[in-house]
């Protein structure tokens, strides 16, 4: 406010004199500001709200801690880590008055992007997705996009691709705090074409005596196979012949795999038969000689 300021001087003699001048008093700036969007790498938008009762002000000064200074009035500042910063803004009026407000501020780290998937699929397997949280971000929201025009909002999702190709997969992540991180990778699954498992035999029924069986691998898409005969016993040959040795019923089954693990199973049954003989005499006694 405004002020009369009386100055009264007396000498020794007792003779008195005064004088009367008026002095203002200025206010001292009101320093307020509020922030938002506080992640790691993202712009921090700062809101200043300072003001002086019936005067301007004239200048501004922020203070980011250790990372750098501003004087805008409302300034867009990205932090270059994560941690506790103290920002100050200084504000003063066309009188020369200053007033200084610091607060202290969280900038929080991106959630992690960081998943696991296995790299070659079979056409029709399911395939499963692991998040790596290895992070300090409580995530709220997982978006993945599989390439293929398909997504999910699981944490470890499974997907099962129906055609034959590279695919990328991609991941957005939102942490509780807000503050987001994403990524691509680039033909990160391929899907290959799973092996067709058939196959033929000589014979399916047969009897004990005539029970070598050839068997012929008519299986596609296939680089390695599986033969079990029904009684422990196998074959790793494309085309196996194999002998029966005793009567029985045996299901005889083929494995035909491919490189990228990718296999097909099929099973058919086999019999073999007891041979019966029969002796027919063409002579015989009555008395047995």
């Amino acid at each position: 406010g405004t002020f009369d300021v009386e100055l009264t001087v007396m000498s020794n003699e007792g003779c008195r004199a005064s004088v009367i001048n008026t002095t203002e008093v200025y206010p001292n700036p009101i320093v307020d500001f509020n922030f938002f969007q506080l992640c790691e790498g993202s712009p921090s938008i700062f809101n200043n709200y300072s003001f002086v009762p019936g005067n301007n002000i004239i200048s501004y000064e922020w203070s980011f801690g250790l990372e750098g200074n501003s004087n805008l009035y409302a300034p867009i500042y990205t932090f270059s880590s994560d941690g506790i910063f103290d920002v100050s803004l200084s504000a003063s009026s066309e009188e020369g008055c200053e007033s200084l407000l610091t607060k202290q501020i969280s900038i929080h780290q991106n959630p992690s992007v960081d998943f696991s998937i296995q790299p070659d699929v079979c056409l029709g397997d399911s395939v499963q997705l692991f998040y790596d949280d290895n992070s300090t971000s409580n995530i709220a929201l997982w978006f993945y996009s599989f390439g293929d025009g398909l997504s999910s909002a699981e944490k470890n999702p499974k997907h099962i691709y129906n055609y034959i190709s590279s695919f990328d997969v991609s991941l957005e992540v939102v942490s509780e705090e807000g503050c987001r991180n994403d990524t691509v990778m680039h033909q990160i699954i391929q899907v290959h074409p799973s092996p067709f498992a058939e196959f033929d035999a000589s014979t399916f029924i047969t009897s004990e005596i005539s029970s070598q069986i050839s068997f012929y691998n008519y299986s596609e898409n296939a680089t390695s196979f599986e033969w079990n005969f029904g009684n422990g016993n196998y074959s790793f040959e494309e085309n196996p012949t194999y002998k029966f040795e005793n009567v029985g019923s045996y299901d005889v089954s083929l494995i035909s795999s491919n490189n990228f693990g990718c296999v097909s199973n099929v099973v058919k049954n086999v019999e073999i038969t007891a041979e019966y003989m029969l002796f027919i005499p063409d002579a015989f006694t009555p008395n047995g000689d």
